[in-house]
């Protein structure tokens, strides 16, 4: 009777070993993927929906989608030596702010304003505010500034305009109510009536993947 060759079971029992770690490694890859924000991938998948000038404001504060998804912005953009503003507005009375100011901004990069208790902690000096009408009825509102945190222009051209943000807001006049704050601003073609800096201005590096 043949004997069984020494050494057959043990491989097998490595290459099981190695496949199950391999495995793992590849889950733990794809939960690290799912928690970041995928920059050109949300622009294409909004692009297909938005109207031209049309904004979309993706954000969630204290865990819960501020705005319904089906709300569609429109505004103005601001741009000059000084600066830049974002003033959008939607059709149920939601109103997006955000300021960067710094004198010839668009030279230095990132485009980014980071915050640390309500101050801004970087050269780039600016501000966010965010609200809604919470009760049509009552006529209620619902709003807040970034407190801390950060929020950054990735793209800025005459096809898109795209934001990030993320950290914590309060609400102005009772800074008891603090929450954490994550999302996205993406608007297709914004008007460029205001803006007084050529699109080539800005060169950006591409921004893949975000956190």
């Amino acid at each position: 009777m043949l004997e069984p060759v020494s050494g057959i079971f043990d491989l097998t029992s490595f290459k099981m070993k190695r496949l199950k770690y391999s495995i793992l490694i590849l889950t733990f890859a794809l939960s690290c993927k799912s928690g970041s924000t995928n920059v050109n991938e949300e622009i294409f998948k909004y692009s297909q929906i938005l109207a031209a000038e049309e904004a979309v404001i993706d954000i969630s504060i204290n865990g819960k989608e501020f705005y319904d998804e089906k709300s569609r912005f429109k505004g103005v953009l601001l741009v000059n030596d000084n600066g830049l503003t974002i003033n959008l507005k939607d059709q149920n009375q939601g109103n997006m702010i955000v300021n960067l100011e710094q004198k010839d901004w668009f030279k230095t990069k990132p485009y980014k304003v980071a915050f640390n208790e309500s101050y801004s902690a970087t050269e780039k000096k600016g501000s966010l505010m965010i609200g809604k009408l919470s009760s049509t009825s009552q006529n209620m509102g619902e709003g807040y500034v970034l407190s801390d945190g950060f929020f950054e222009v990735l793209k800025i051209n005459k096809e898109v305009c795209y934001l990030f943000i993320k950290g914590r807001v309060k609400h102005p006049f009772n800074p008891d109510l603090e929450y954490p704050i994550e999302g996205q601003i993406i608007w297709k073609k914004p008007s460029t009536e205001f803006v007084r800096i050529p699109f080539e201005s800005f060169q950006l590096p591409e921004a893949k993947s975000i956190k």
